[in-house]
């Protein structure tokens, strides 16, 4: 596999060999021991036939293309060169897909390489969905043939993880700490009685902090002070408004 995967390569670009080149790349991408030869020596070959998916009008060629790229993509050597290559891959596949004549050969293979590309990033799931994939995808959840129908549902939860990520867990709350400094209590915590802002455990801390917390308590208690009279005189404004409405 060593030797030949360097001349499949070049054969891609032979229009009569295309086909060929193609699928004989991925019968060898499915052999575990080609995985090293083809990680060195796919990295042209793979935007290669990710241009083939992307270009060739030839029949076959394409399907071929695709199925070898969906067997590259599988594996952990070569799926992150496929994956760099998605911007030509996707938008191929998606079309693929949704053509009147695709095979069952083409459906599978291309629904392993959107999946694939799906499970790579979600970056690549956003193209998909960009490109349409998730409706081609659906036009086959209904094939008479069991594997699709499950390669597709397993193909549409990856886009939908990547859309509806989980949420993350809510944070625990750091235990609130007594404000005076060197003291580490978390227990018996009273407000300040000035701005309530601040905690103390004791009457001690309180004292021996107000130095520092002076100038913050008188701030805050006066802004709290402010913003209780504009509301008042907020909520005073609209019961006079409401009372001369009501007046005839």
């Amino acid at each position: 596999a060593g030797g030949g995967i360097p001349l499949l390569v070049q054969r891609l670009q032979s229009s009569e060999l295309q086909e060929a080149a193609a699928a004989a790349l991925a019968a060898l991408a499915a052999l575990e021991t080609a995985a090293a030869a083809i990680a060195r020596d796919c990295r042209c070959g793979i935007p290669a036939l990710a241009r083939l998916l992307r270009t060739s009008r030839a029949a076959r060629v394409p399907d071929r293309a695709g199925a070898a790229l969906a067997t590259l993509s599988a594996h952990a050597a070569t799926s992150s060169a496929v994956a760099a290559a998605a911007a030509d891959c996707i938008p191929a596949a998606v079309r693929l897909l949704e053509a009147s004549d695709c095979s069952e050969f083409t459906a599978t293979s291309t629904i392993e390489l959107l999946h694939n590309l799906a499970a790579a990033s979600p970056a690549t799931a956003a193209a998909i969905e960009a490109a349409g994939g998730r409706a081609a995808l659906q036009r086959h959840s209904s094939s008479h043939d069991g594997t699709i129908r499950e390669m597709v549902a397993a193909a549409l939860r990856l886009l939908d993880e990547h859309a509806h990520p989980p949420a993350a867990p809510p944070q625990p709350r750091a235990p609130r700490v007594c404000a005076a400094e060197g003291c580490s209590n978390t227990a018996h915590l009273r407000r300040c009685g000035g701005c309530g802002r601040v905690r103390y455990c004791s009457a001690e801390c309180s004292k021996a902090h107000w130095r520092t917390h002076r100038s913050d308590c008188k701030r805050w208690r006066a802004e709290a002070q402010a913003a209780a009279a504009a509301a008042a005189e907020t909520s005073e404004a609209g019961a006079t408004a409401l009372t001369e409405a009501a007046q005839p």
